[in-house]
């Protein structure tokens, strides 16, 4: 019994030898555990470390060469988009039209009331009263000429036709501005008290070419800037003291 016993307390005691040998190794700087972390994830997680500062040390040169990189290419200019010399334009008429500022909005517009006026003139645009009495929700049943008569229907689209043949007979026209706003007008009214909705659109396309031709050839000043700027002017004048021996 004493042998076993004996055995035992040498076990027990080589065994806390052994531990007390591996805590000290430990302490006194032995090499470190292997990672757990498996090496393929290892390797990627270095790959993107050299990616980051690769891509930090890229962005400090690309901010270094911002300074010298090539300006944007401007876009040229459109047909329309500057001032233009009439006298001087060359090609055919649509094309010098074409040139003039706002002048693409008129041959639209043109073009745009050629196909109304076919279109109302053929087509079911208006809705009869009867339609109106017999169904909640009625379909267009009647052209132009049906429902307002053929004198007052020819009247109306022969003053629109007329008001944009005009805008397209003076486009070359030093006064063409004034006339393409007076078509506006003439144009709108026929739309809107003559029941013509589709001629709002020939309507909006004449406004918009007559604002453009004022945009681009009053340099984009508003038209109150420009009236301020004149009445600056002229007071300027008046109040300029006159000279010794000048006329009172």
């Amino acid at each position: 019994m004493a042998n076993k016993r004996d055995t035992a307390q040498q076990k027990r005691a080589r065994q806390n030898r052994a531990q007390r040998e591996a805590l000290a190794a430990r302490t006194q700087g032995a090499p470190k555990r292997p990672s757990r972390v498996a090496p393929s994830t290892a390797e990627k997680l270095a790959a993107k470390s050299a990616g980051g500062s690769s891509s930090s040390s890229k962005g400090t040169d690309g901010d270094k060469k911002g300074g010298d990189a090539k300006p944007r290419k401007v876009r040229p200019p459109r047909p329309g988009d500057v001032p233009v010399d009439v006298d001087a334009l060359e090609g055919s008429w649509r094309q010098k039209i074409a040139h003039v500022p706002g002048g693409t909005q008129i041959l639209m517009a043109a073009i745009l009331t050629v196909c109304v006026v076919v279109y109302v003139s053929y087509f079911d645009t208006f809705v009869s009263e009867a339609a109106q009495a017999a169904s909640k929700r009625p379909r267009a049943d009647q052209t132009i000429y049906e429902a307002l008569g053929v004198g007052p229907a020819v009247a109306l689209l022969g003053v629109t036709v007329a008001a944009v043949g005009a805008s397209l007979a003076v486009a070359l026209k030093p006064a063409r501005r004034r006339v393409w706003w007076i078509a506006t007008g003439v144009v709108l009214f026929i739309a809107l008290f003559g029941q013509v909705a589709f001629l709002i659109v020939v309507a909006g396309m004449l406004g918009f070419g007559a604002y453009k031709s004022y945009k681009v050839e009053s340099g984009g000043a508003s038209l109150f800037r420009r009236r301020s700027a004149s009445d600056r002017d002229g007071t300027l004048d008046e109040s300029t003291p006159v000279e010794d021996g000048g006329p009172a």
